[in-house]
């Protein structure tokens, strides 16, 4: 299946329906998240022949790739962004963006909390075993 930017802009209105970054990357949540999204694109049998939840992933992971790089190269060479009206497109990606790297703190904030709880728990332990 070839991707287009209708197909990308359903993809992401189903990700922002669906709310998928208000769970952990890699949980069971996410996963059943993604299935249900590749379900309801490959509902719209005029557009979708077959999708699975892995390309939908795949296919986001890519084209937020490519926003990130344009982007930054904006950035770079402009100073601020483009004066061109953001279309709808743009602005799913955008926030979609926004919301995944979010996500992807948040991830890593309760990652370095839990990793200094079983520090602290290691120590107390040693401190009463002498």
């Amino acid at each position: 299946m070839s991707w287009t930017e209708e197909k990308d802009i359903l993809l992401m209105r189903e990700m922002a329906a669906q709310g998928i970054f208000q769970f952990k990357i890699g949980s069971k949540e996410r996963s059943n998240i993604w299935q249900a999204i590749a379900s309801n694109l490959n509902g719209n049998k005029d557009l979708f022949s077959y999708v699975s939840s892995r390309g939908c992933r795949d296919r986001f992971t890519l084209i937020s790739r490519g926003y990130k790089a344009k982007t930054a190269e904006e950035l770079k060479s402009t100073g601020g962004g483009s004066e061109d009206e953001p279309s709808e497109y743009d602005l799913l990606l955008e926030e979609l963006t926004h919301l995944s790297e979010e996500s992807d703190k948040r991830a890593d904030t309760e990652a370095e909390t839990a990793k200094v709880k079983r520090k602290k728990s290691v120590q107390k332990r040693n401190w009463l075993s002498k």
